[in-house]
Order: C-alpha cells, then structure tokens, then sequence
C-alpha cells in the first residue's frame, strides 16, 4: 500500500464538501457521512451517542446539497429544522458537493483547541516499514544467535557475520527469544530507519499507526494517524499543564533557571501531558498503545527544549541561541513517553532564536506554494511570523503574551462553552454570542477583539486604547450609555450583565483588559511591518496572507483590521489555513520525503531577531494605538 498517493479526500467518486465557518474543504468518497469528512478534516463534533443517531446533539446545517432526510432525522429535528436544511453529522451521507455550516453548539468544546488544518494531498511513504518473514529454525548445522539470523533475513546472510547499522533496544533484545519461539519464528519486523522497533507473533504488516504533536504554549494536540493511509482516527487536546509555572516562555525560562530542578518539573509536566493524550488518542480509536512506531513533534524552540528536558537559559538572553536547532530522535521511553512502548520519537527542527519547529511544520503544509509574495501569521501566545518574497523567507518570533487565549483578561477564558466569542452592533444596543449558545461566563479571544473593535467604532474606546466614561461621550444609545460604569473608581464596560451570566456576575471589559490586547496586537503587527520593511514587501505586492493558530482560525478579520492587528490589504485575500503547525507535523508522520524538506526549510528560512531590531521597536510603539 505505501507509494500510493493518497489524500484525507479519499478515492473513487468523490465530491467536495466545504466547513462553514472554518473554511476548511475536503474531498470525500460518495456515501461518506459528514461526521465522517469532518473528521477527516479534524474537526471535532459533539457526538455523546457515539454517532449512531439516537442523541441528535451532532447537528449541522446544509447551505447547499442536502441529502433527504433520514428516518432518524424526521424523528429527532422538527419540520422547520429539516426544511431549513437541519441534517444530523452522523446520519447523513454525501451524494453531490456540499456547503456545510456547524453550528456553535455543535462544535465540541475541545475543538476550539484548534486540531484541524488544511491538509494538501501527499504521497504516503513513512520511516516505519513493516516486513513479515519465516526466520530458518536453529539446528545443529545453523548455529547462529537469534539477533544474527534475524539480520542475516532482513539484510543477507553475510551481514550476520559482519553484522549491520540496524540499532535495537536491549528490552526488545531481551524479548527476542520468546517471541520467535512462540511465534514458531513467523513474525513481523517493523523498523524506522535503521532502527528495529518491534517483533511481532505473525503477519501484522497491515496494521501501523504514528502521532503528531503540536507541543503549544498554551495548549497540546495530538494526532493519532494511521501510517499506511494517512487517515488521522483521533485527535484529543488539552491545556499545557505548564502554564502553571507561567503563561508565557519569559516566565517559564525564568523559572526554569531560578529553581534547580526548574527544567525537570516542566519536563515532567509535558510529558506527563503527552502520555495522557496518547493514552487517550489510543482509547478513542481503539489502537493498541505498542502500534504506535513513530511520533512527530513541533513547537517553537523553547518547548520543544523543555520537552527534551533540555537547558533553556540560554534561551533567555542575547543572542538567544538554542542547544541543538537540528532535528532529534531517539527512542520515545528514553523521554519518559512510557505510554508509547515501541515508538520513535522526531523532533523537527528550530530555525533560530525562538522561530521553531512549529513555524517549520506550517511552512511544510504548502499553502504558500503558488504565490510569489505571502505574509503567513501563526498566532498565539508566542505567535511567528513569516514574509515570502519570491524564493526567499524571512520570519520572525513574536511575544504577544496570553491574551488571546483569554488570561490576563479580567473576565477571560479559554474558548469553550459559555465564552463570548462574536459581539456586534446594532441600532439601540450590543448583541453577543457565546460558544454552545449558554449564558455567558466570560469573553475568550476572538470576542475580545470584536468586542474592542466594536467600542472603537462607538466612540467608548479611542485609538489611544482609553476607555471613556459616559461624561466624555456624546451621543449614544440608552442601552449602550449604561453599559459604561464605575468599578472601584475605574471605568469598566458591561458586556453581560448579571441577570444574564451564569454566575450572576456582570462580564465586564476594563481599562487593563484593553491594555492587554493592544500589547499583543501591538507585537503581532510590529514583527508583520519589520519583516515587509527588511523585504521591501508593500501591502498592495501581497498576493495572499495566511492567519494559523487556533485564534486565528476563528478570528473576526474585519474587527483584527479595526484594531490594527492585520495589516489593511482585502479581506478577501485573508485565509484562515487552521492548525498548520499540526498538519505539518503529520505530513513529516506519513512522509520521508515531507521530512527531509522540513531539515531544508529550517537551513533556508532567514531568522530575524526582533529583541535587539530597531526597527520592531519603533514599530511597536507606532502600532499600541487601535489605528490600521
């Protein structure tokens, strides 16, 4: 089956089916359900029956190509739902191309970790190999060790004399002779490179699976992919338990190096996190945990430092250089990934200062491709950069602090249920929208920004960032003038009020909280105008500008241009292309080739260091006020 080409699209007759809002398209077989293309873009729907439509909670609106309704549809959505085009994900089959939207109360909390991407057609050829052979049984007349006559099948009888490169481990040395004994010597030997990973009681060749990592500042994901057709069968997430020592690299690499044993406790903290999320991407796919061969990871440099357990203090200061920039591997136990018994574990490479792995894996996916001029912008809480200008690629790291992923926001939160993620105007007052459609608790990223670039355009905040008081303001709606209050001598303004939140407490938007955001947008922006400054790139010479990252994915366009945050080309040329660093890491997974250009990326792409760049800083400075 490997050197087929081969696509999450699938094969035979097929069709198109576009997500709404993510933007995220996918071609399917014909008769394929639209739980199922979702999933194969790794979009996570909320499915508590487990997709055997008996609970009607995985509803999905066709905006075009609606199928019939099925039986269970009729019982379980009204006539007013099935007429508007209300199907069931799980029960509905695709026949022609379709528009599909999700819903907010469909989309599973743990989605708005971003886990999908665009993910461009590859030819599948993994590290791993699985090749199953009949060992000659030792006798008197053929004296040679297991491990020899093993090598002597894999590589001709005379390499068992010489021997071979291959590389083992000692347990599975150690297992040697039982397997082979009780498998009456007909097993499979699965390798990665020149590395023997696993022997195996008969014939399991058909049966391979790796995982991508997406190690984040803020959150991990993980991809649990099938290495023979590309297929990613379960894609769980979870918050990164490091930020329980700091929500930003600074204050990580600060208490790394304060503390002694600083860099084992957030070692342990991610690895900790890995082997649950492997554990439980095992579980929801029902793979065994020893069929997993090989494990990609990507993060910028510092996590990917601290998930080798590596020293990051020279990470915190000029120049900023990292131990090692080039890829590693080694066995995935030896990082105490115990929960992966047989697996390799890849680290791609860094490019330089703080730009790692993860800007590698987007720049891998592609979406660059076909334009001769493209600003790409991965953002999150330590968001980079990238300019491309004809052959070249310059990119930058950018400190935008936590602030999207709603900390350091008086009432923020992470973007689940009951998060104000859209908030607009209308004639007499705000209409919000909250994640799940529940009473509001807080405001998560993409609701902070529309919610600022809403008071801009009112008149409340003005393009100092100050938030004026209903004295300073005059002329506005009723409703909206009192929504501006006092709170403890500072002006605050009202974006739920008590009656309407589910803790009784009024969700407020303070002075800090747009402080907050314009240091990061502020950032953000600076490092977009540095790199165009060094490449002599003008808005009007951008053919394309791409936003990854989960907040970028969902991120309002309109209200980031309103605050300054995206430089002012067409919004038409805005794309959102999802989890890039993600599906960078899975095509690294599935493709040797896709591996070796990762290693020639991070040699080619020009690092620029923003610390001591005199440019950045006038730019930053230029870009705290809310102008575009």
């Amino acid at each position: 089956m490997m050197g087929n080409a081969i696509s999450i699209a699938g094969c035979g007759d097929r069709v198109e089916v576009l997500f709404e809002p993510t933007g995220l398209k996918v071609l399917v077989a014909t008769g394929t359900s639209v739980l199922d293309a979702a999933r194969r873009c790794g979009i996570a729907l909320e499915t508590p029956c487990g997709g055997i439509g008996i609970c009607g909670k995985c509803k999905v609106k066709f905006l075009s190509g609606a199928p019939k309704p099925t039986p269970q549809e009729v019982a379980l959505l009204t006539e007013n739902e099935l007429a508007l085009g209300y199907r069931l994900a799980c029960q509905s089959t695709l026949s022609q191309d379709a528009v599909v939207f999700i819903p907010a109360e469909t989309a599973h909390p743990s989605g708005r970790i971003l886990t999908f991407g665009v993910l461009r057609e590859v030819a599948i050829n993994p590290v791993v190999k699985k090749q199953f052979v009949t060992l000659p049984k030792p006798s008197l007349n053929d004296e040679r060790g297991d491990w020899e006559r093993l090598v002597g099948m894999l590589f001709g009888e005379e390499r068992c004399v010489v021997g071979s490169d291959l590389i083992v481990d000692l347990e599975l040395l150690r297992s040697l002779p039982e397997v082979l004994r009780q498998a009456d010597f007909k097993v499979t030997l699965t390798t990665a490179n020149n590395r023997l990973l696993a022997v195996e009681k008969g014939d399991t060749t058909g049966i391979a699976y790796g995982m991508a990592f997406d190690i984040g500042t803020t959150t991990l994901v993980c991809y649990l992919v099938d290495l023979w057709t590309g297929v990613t069968l379960s894609t769980p997430s979870i918050i990164n338990p490091q930020v329980a020592y700091g929500d930003d690299l600074i204050s990580r690499i600060a208490f790394a190096t304060e503390r002694e044993d600083g860099v084992r406790i957030l070692h342990d903290a991610v690895i900790e996190a890995v082997n649950e999320l492997a554990k439980k991407a095992c579980s929801e796919a029902g793979v065994s945990c020893e069929h997993i061969y090989y494990a990609t990871f990507v993060g910028n440099t510092c996590m990917m430092h601290l998930l080798l357990g590596l020293d990051v203090s020279q990470l915190g200061r000029a120049p900023y250089v990292a131990v090692i920039q080039s890829a590693v591997e080694l066995e995935a136990h030896k990082l105490g990934i115990t929960s992966l018994p047989n697996a390799i574990a890849y680290v791609l490479p860094c490019i330089g200062g703080f730009v790692g792995a993860d800007t590698v894996a987007m720049i891998l996916t592609h979406f660059v491709d076909g334009v001769d001029v493209a600003l790409a912008i991965d953002i999150g809480t330590n968001s980079e950069v990238v300019v491309k200008c004809g052959n070249e690629m310059f990119a930058a790291s950018a400190a935008a602090g936590p602030a999207f992923e709603g900390a350091r926001i008086k009432h923020g939160m992470r973007a689940v249920d009951g998060a104000i993620y859209s908030v607009s105007v209308d004639d007499s007052d705000i209409r919000l929208l909250t994640i799940g459609g529940k009473p509001p608790k807080g405001i998560c990223g993409t609701g902070l920004v529309d919610a600022v670039a809403a008071l801009i355009d009112l008149g409340i905040v003005k393009e100092s960032g100050k938030l004026c008081s209903r004295s300073e303001i005059k002329s506005l709606p009723q409703k909206i003038m009192e929504r501006i209050v006092e709170i403890n001598g500072e002006v605050a303004f009202v974006l739920a009020h008590k009656h309407e939140t589910e803790s009784g407490v009024p969700v407020v938007l303070t002075q800090r909280d747009i402080r907050q955001l314009q240091v990061a947008k502020a950032s953000i922006r600076a490092a977009t105008e540095t790199l165009l400054k060094l490449t002599g790139v003008r808005y009007e010479d951008l053919q394309a500008v791409f936003i990854a990252g989960a907040f970028g994915t969902f991120i309002p366009k309109r209200s980031a241009q309103k605050i300054g945050m995206l430089p002012p080309v067409n919004l038409e040329l805005i794309h959102s292309v999802g989890n890039a660093a993600g599906m960078g890491a899975k095509l690294a997974l599935i493709s040797k080739d896709e591996m070796e250009r990762a290693n020639s990326i991070a040699l080619s792409v020009k690092h620029v260091e923003l610390g001591t760049n005199p440019i950045y800083e006038e730019e930053f400075f230029e870009r705290i006020r809310f102008a575009t």
